[in-house]
């Protein structure tokens, strides 16, 4: 089992310790680069839409981030205190339009139910909490 924890700004300068995390977390479960590169993308995507739509500011808040790999599966568990948001409301992105034309945060749920087996996000008592969970044993190559 391996588990890494962090607690990040609700900042966008806050991505490359994000990132080097998931870098550690992936190699450190022997996961195939293409599942390190597929959480990257999820974690990056969650943590830049809850910094820019669920602040009004950056600033302080923290926004606590737990990677787990189990063996068979792992899952990254998103908590933070920004304002919840509508999942059913959120509206699939423009795939046509070239990758330059796309905005940071606009494939947003659409790219993590893509890249994740599971996804499962609650709202309760002013926390906000997003779970990710894919499956590892067919990906593995």
């Amino acid at each position: 089992m391996v588990v890494k924890k962090i607690s990040l700004k609700n900042q966008l300068s806050e991505l490359n310790i994000l990132v080097d995390l998931v870098y550690e977390f992936g190699n450190e479960a022997h996961l195939s680069s293409e599942t390190i590169f597929d959480i990257r993308l999820a974690t990056e995507e969650v943590f830049a839409n809850v910094v820019s739509h669920g602040y009004k500011s950056p600033g302080d808040q923290l926004i606590h981030i737990t990677f787990e790999n189990s063996g068979d599966d792992m899952s990254i568990i998103i908590i933070d205190s920004g304002k919840p948001f509508d999942i059913e409301k959120v509206e699939k992105p423009d795939i046509n339009l070239p990758m330059e034309k796309r905005k940071i945060g606009g494939l947003g749920l659409f790219l993590i139910y893509e890249l994740m087996d599971e996804v499962i996000y609650n709202s309760t008592a002013g926390k906000n909490t997003m779970v990710f969970k894919k499956q590892l044993k067919s990906h593995n190559h």
